[in-house]
């Protein structure tokens, strides 16, 4: 057979297109008889059966729809794919994969399949669809779940699906050994669609009564199968309502002999004939025959490490497996509309509303003395979600974190699931360590997803067990890797989460109140500029702010632009700041003699600096705003015109410096629009003060070279006592005039951006 083998796959190198069709049909059915050979179920023999699936999966697509070996290689590849997944653990993919092309197969028609095979894949098919409906009993969660909400439609459809299939195998079958076995099944469905019917109704204690007074019938039902030669395996035999993890063990699949007689024979392959002794055997076994045998099928044991097996145990050099994969089945999934299961966890916990309220009502939740009376049926919501949608997303997990956490904190000592005896075990194993880990398996895609999570993530570790919070940390490298996208050390999260400050350095968080080693330290202030400071002094650290984590995120992907390449000053536009133009005419004859100017200017003036002439230059490196602003951040211009930015796009946006009277909204207004930072103030200052604060800014950025934040540091530092001798002569008299610097209005200078 491996001889045969070679020379196919010889063959098939020199095919290309269509021609291969035939050839790989061939292949497809001498790996298949060489995996029957080693037994059905045997790890040794699952490379062969993934080599029968690649084969035919090729040979589909060189075959035409309403073809009739298609039909008959569709069905084939279907049951395969589904073996691949009940008796090896394969994925859930292969099921999901295999029950439509077994449904396409079997919807071509009577008479297109061969009898044997058709009533084979009908099987196939119910097992399939019945196993998918029942792997909700698998997970505590998903149960509890059902029992208060009902079983998902999906999962009731799958049910009666298998019900109709395997009861026409049942009425039709010539078969008798195929009928009995379809019989025995049907019987099982019957009686789990009865329970899952029953799931939703008011009175849960009659609900577990009647699924636990059914399951001794299941077994039995399961046992007889699986001496009959096709098992539904221990995936059903050991599950109760109880279950909380997934049997090891495989079933065993007995195959009829026709499975690839049809297409076999039209590929032009020998047909091939299968021992007589194969065929499958009563429950008791039969006297010895002095032939050799093929190997019995039989349910496989663990597999051992292929260093300890035996030299004819190990699979040919060469062999596809993937025992890393194939250790543990993929998780149970059920068919369910995903975004109205979700939608009504939303609205349960008053986050209907819009997506982005999810975090902030889960850190209300964190933060109330009280869990809510709702807290259980919180947890089997988000239990549901999790363990019924197809991929959970992050959110998906944390929710069920914030439920499994809150519910911990009611209970006490009890973990929620045990005999209430508490001690000091059930924290560790009960609620409060499920809560970590769905909160730990959160951390790994939330930050991506929605970075501006992060703190109410961050919130959830300081309230659970110790080594929560240093656990999330090692899950944060995103977070590290976006701070030094913008050149940062650090980062101060905002409320609740403000005590701490994340160490980009050295990964891990620390307390905000102790001394800030870093040099660069980004301020996450949620857009609250005029009442956050951080708890390092601007002296000592150089400090840029941002509103959220995702704004930083979006600065992070901008590009930095020298200042001095493409600068436009807009100043005095409606004539009614006379200084701010001598200020101008100051600032663009010192540092910028070829930049754009527009409006009320002393000289060299390139516009009025209306909103169409200022919109059409926002494409600046600097841009230097000496103008009105109105409340709600529109910029006051020539002509009585007002700019609003708000839907504004910048494509090449540099910093912008705003009028020391007005920063926001308008600072995120402009880094909304394509902007990658604003100098401003955090209150207003007088004007004599700012003019001689621009003055110096400038020399910072365009003399220097400092990046902008740098530059705003430099400059609080010498506005405590300027060095009027560095200033124009006009800039040191109204500065002296004025009474020099007064109080403390330094430090309300700041930078926002990356």
């Amino acid at each position: 057979m491996d001889n045969e083998i070679t020379r196919l796959e010889t063959e098939l190198a020199g095919l290309t297109g269509s021609a291969r069709a035939q050839t790989l049909l061939r292949l497809g059915q001498a790996h298949w008889m060489r995996y029957w050979r080693t037994g059905i179920g045997s790890g040794v023999g699952l490379p062969h059966l993934d080599r029968t699936i690649t084969a035919m999966d090729e040979a589909l697509g060189y075959l035409e729809p309403g073809d009739v070996l298609r039909v008959q290689a569709v069905s084939m590849v279907g049951v395969f794919r589904c073996i691949r997944h009940s008796v090896h653990n394969g994925p859930t993919a292969d099921r999901d994969a295999g029950i439509p092309l077994i449904e396409e197969a079997l919807a071509a028609g009577p008479g297109v399949l061969p009898p044997a095979s058709a009533d084979f894949a009908r099987v196939t098919l119910g097992e399939a669809y019945l196993r998918r409906s029942m792997q909700i009993m698998q997970t505590q969660d998903a149960m509890m779940a059902v029992m208060s909400r009902g079983m998902p439609p999906g999962t009731i459809a799958d049910m009666e699906r298998a019900i109709e299939i395997l009861r026409e195998v049942t009425n039709n079958s010539t078969a008798p050994q195929m009928t009995q076995m379809a019989a025995k099944m049907l019987r099982m469905a019957e009686t789990m669609h009865r329970i899952f019917t029953a799931f939703g109704s008011p009175n849960l204690s009659t609900q577990v009564q009647a699924m636990m007074g059914s399951m001794a019938e299941i077994q039995e039902l399961v046992r007889e199968l699986e001496t009959d030669g096709f098992g539904m395996g221990s995936h059903i035999t050991n599950a109760s309502v109880l279950d909380t993890e997934w049997t090891q063990y495989v079933d065993t699949t007995d195959i009829p002999s026709a499975m690839f007689r049809e297409a076999g024979s039209d590929a032009g392959g020998d047909e091939p004939k299968r021992p007589e002794s194969a065929q499958p055997k009563p429950a008791q076994p039969q006297a010895k025959q002095p032939e050799p045998q093929p190997p019995e099928p039989k349910r496989p044991q663990p597999e051992r490490p292929e260093s300890e097996r035996p030299e004819s145990e190990r699979p040919e050099s060469g062999a596809s497996e993937q025992p890393e994969q194939r250790e543990r089945p993929e998780r149970a999934r059920f068919s369910v509309d995903a975004e109205a299961i979700r939608a009504d966890l939303r609205t349960l916990i008053g986050a209907a509303s819009a997506g982005d309220a999810v975090f902030a009502v889960a850190a209300d939740l964190l933060r109330a003395a009280e869990p809510p009376a709702w807290v259980d049926e919180f947890v089997a919501s988000a239990a549901g979600v999790v363990h019924s949608v197809e991929a959970p997303s992050g959110t998906d997990h944390f929710l069920l974190a914030v439920a499994l956490h809150l519910r911990s904190r009611r209970d006490g000592d009890d973990d929620g699931w045990g005999d209430g005896s508490g001690g000091a075990d059930a924290a560790v194993n009960g609620d409060a360590q499920a809560a970590v880990a769905s909160l730990l398996t959160a951390a790994q895609t939330v930050p991506d997803e929605d970075p501006d999570a992060i703190p109410t993530l961050v919130q959830l570790a300081q309230l659970s067990p110790d080594g929560a919070l240093k656990a999330l940390g090692s899950r944060l490298g995103g977070l590290t890797t976006l701070l030094q996208s913008v050149g940062a050390e650090a980062v101060e999260l905002p409320e609740p989460t403000d005590s701490l400050r994340w160490n980009a350095v050295e990964n891990r968080f620390e307390p905000a109140a102790e001394p800030c080693e870093a040099r660069t330290l980004v301020v996450v202030d949620g857009g609250s500029l005029r009442e956050s400071k951080p708890s390092a002094s601007e002296d000592d650290v150089t400090v840029s702010y941002v509103a959220s984590l995702s704004q930083l995120r979006t600065l992070s992907r901008r590009k930095v632009r020298p200042v001095a390449q493409e600068p436009v000053f807009v100043a005095n536009p409606r004539g009614d700041r006379m200084p701010a133009a001598v200020e101008t005419m100051l600032l663009r004859r010192s540092f910028y003699p070829h930049s754009v100017g527009l409006g009320g200017l002393i000289e060299a003036a390139d516009g009025a600096g209306t909103a169409k002439e200022v919109r059409a230059r926002l494409e600046a490196s600097v841009l230097h705003l000496a103008c009105g602003v109105t409340e709600s951040g529109a910029l006051e211009l020539a002509d009585s015109t007002e700019l609003d930015l708000t839907d504004v796009e910048v494509e090449h946006g540099g910093v912008t410096v705003l009028p020391p009277d007005h920063f926001q909204p308008l600072a995120d207004i402009l880094l909304a629009a394509g902007f990658t930072g604003v100098v401003g103030w955090r209150r207003p200052v007088p004007e004599d003060f700012g003019a001689v604060a621009y003055f110096l800014l400038h020399t910072e950025l365009a003399d220097v070279g400092r990046a902008p934040a740098a530059a705003v540091r430099a400059v609080r530092e010498q506005l405590r006592a300027p060095d009027l001798g560095a200033l124009p002569p006009l800039l040191a008299s109204r500065f002296e005039a004025a009474g020099g610097a007064a109080g403390d209005d330094w430090t309300a200078l700041v930078y926002r951006g990356r």
